[in-house]
This record gives structure tokens, C-alpha cells and sequence, in this order.
């Protein structure tokens, strides 16, 4: 190597200090589009790419590099970084392992994923499937129908499907960020109180009491049991009787000297003294 590709690797060092052994914890995409973005950034991708790929090699996958060169017959053009990323990744991503991320990503659907969450799914999964979707436009179509039908419908009413795909993620973020504003604003203008009950503005009593003396709770939970008995056009006269105010006081040991009795003929409830 020259003095200035010494150089170069020097700086390239710097930027990149990470290495790659090849173990199952380390992610070989990962480590190849971090590496790849450095070299482009240094404009050095075709002319130092695979070499400074080597330098960060350690352990088995260095090994297994060496091994390669060593069988590949005399005088063979060098690699372009498209043919090593290819290498690279039939190394150290085994073949079922690919299939079953092209699997995952044929069958991705945003589901109750945030349109983020399904932009950075989709990304990771269509790095193994660049065969089945290998244009922008394929990724791009293949993106659409992944997302919630209501989302979907706005890009393909709006735009069409002759978008790019950075475009098709801020435009379905968009979207999901105008219906997320919808559902607070209506949110906030929904009664959040149900019922006829308010303690504060009737003195403590309910709105279908207002006015009356509360019911004495023995009586009512007299009804309440007969009532859990009884159904149908017997509903008027149980709320008659849990709401209704007594012509007479009624005081506690006469309530344990009677009994609630059902009469089918007369249609309600009668308090009668057992003969």
C-alpha cells in the first residue's frame, strides 16, 4: 500500500474503529452499511473499500477471508465492493436465516405499528429481499401495501404510487400525525361524564332524588334483591319503588318484622306481615 493509502487507512481508522469477527451477536448488515457510509463519505468506496474491509476483520472472519483469496485462481480481477458485499454476506448470513427474513418481509403489514416503527421494520427486513423487490419503485409499491388501509388510501388517492420512498414515509407520517391530532381533539370536546348523578351541584343527592328524602337503605336493597329475580314490564314499578319517597316513615324494627312478597295479579311489589 502507497504512503497515502497508509494515510488514508489512518483517517479511515479514526472514523471507523469497529471490528468485525463474525460472531452470532454481531449484526453483518449492520457493520457492511456503516462501513459503506464511511468509505462514501471519504469518496475512497471502489479504490480502498475491500482492503480497509480486510484491516477491520478479526478473529474466524479474517480467517475465512484469507481462505477465500487463497482459492481464487491466479490473475482474477479484482472484486468491486458490490461482488465483496455479496461474498460478505453468503459468509456470515446463513442461507435459511435469509429465507426466513424474505418471508418476514412479504408478509409485513404496519398493523398497530406507528408508521416510524414500520419505516425501521421494513428497512431492516428489505436489506435480505433485494432480489424479490431489487428497484426503488418495487420497495416503494411493496412499502404501500404494507400500511393501514386508511393511510394507504390518502397516498394513493393524493400521489399514486409514482413516488419515491422517502417521500411515501414523511407523507404516511403526515397522515398519521393529522389523525393522531383528530383523535385528541375529539377526545377533548367528549362529555366526560355519564349518568344523572352529580354530588356537587344538587347538595350531595342524585338528579332523579332531587328534592326527596333518600330512601331508607334497608328497603332498598330489599327491591334490589326481589328485582335481580324479576324482569321485563316489571322494570317501572322496581324504579317506582327504588326511587319513589314513602308516605310514612318507616323505622328499622318494623323492617325486620316484614317481608317483600311477589304478586304476579296486582304487578308490583307488596309488603304484607306474615299470617
Amino acid at each position: 500500500m502507497s504512503f497515502k493509502g497508509l494515510m488514508r487507512l489512518d483517517k479511515f481508522k479514526k472514523l471507523f474503529p469497529i471490528h468485525f469477527s463474525g460472531a452470532s451477536s454481531e449484526d453483518p448488515h449492520d457493520f457492511l452499511d456503516r462501513f459503506h457510509e464511511v468509505l462514501r463519505n471519504m469518496g475512497i468506496v471502489e479504490s480502498n473499500g475491500i482492503d480497509f474491509a480486510v484491516f477491520r476483520m478479526i478473529g474466524s472472519a479474517r480467517r475465512g477471508w484469507q481462505d477465500y483469496e487463497q482459492g481464487r485462481p491466479a490473475g482474477s480481477p479484482p472484486l468491486t465492493w458490490e461482488q465483496f458485499s455479496q461474498l460478505f454476506f453468503e459468509k456470515f448470513i446463513p442461507f435459511t436465516l435469509r429465507e426466513e427474513y424474505c418471508k418476514q418481509f412479504e408478509c409485513l403489514q404496519q398493523g398497530s405499528m406507528t408508521p416510524t416503527q414500520y419505516e425501521t421494520r421494513f428497512v431492516d427486513l428489505a436489506r435480505h429481499a433485494l432480489v424479490l423487490f431489487p428497484t426503488e419503485r418495487e420497495r416503494v409499491r411493496r412499502f404501500i401495501d404494507g400500511l393501514t388501509f386508511g393511510i394507504r388510501l390518502h397516498i394513493a388517492k393524493d400521489i399514486g404510487d409514482d413516488i419515491s420512498f422517502q417521500k411515501a414515509i414523511e407523507i404516511a407520517k403526515r397522515i398519521e400525525m393529522i389523525r393522531s391530532q383528530g383523535r385528541e381533539i375529539l377526545s377533548e370536546k367528549r362529555p366526560r361524564h355519564f349518568g344523572a348523578f352529580s354530588g356537587a351541584s344538587s347538595g350531595g343527592k342524585g338528579s332523579l332524588g332531587r328534592g326527596h328524602p333518600p330512601r331508607p337503605i334497608h328497603l332498598v336493597l330489599q327491591a334490589s334483591h326481589s328485582a335481580s329475580c324479576s324482569r321485563g314490564s316489571y322494570g317501572y314499578h322496581l324504579e317506582q319503588l327504588a326511587y319513589s319517597t314513602p308516605s310514612a316513615p318507616i323505622s328499622a324494627p318494623s323492617l325486620q318484622s316484614y317481608h317483600n312478597d311477589y304478586s304476579g295479579r296486582q304487578g308490583q311489589f307488596q309488603f304484607q306481615q306474615p299470617q
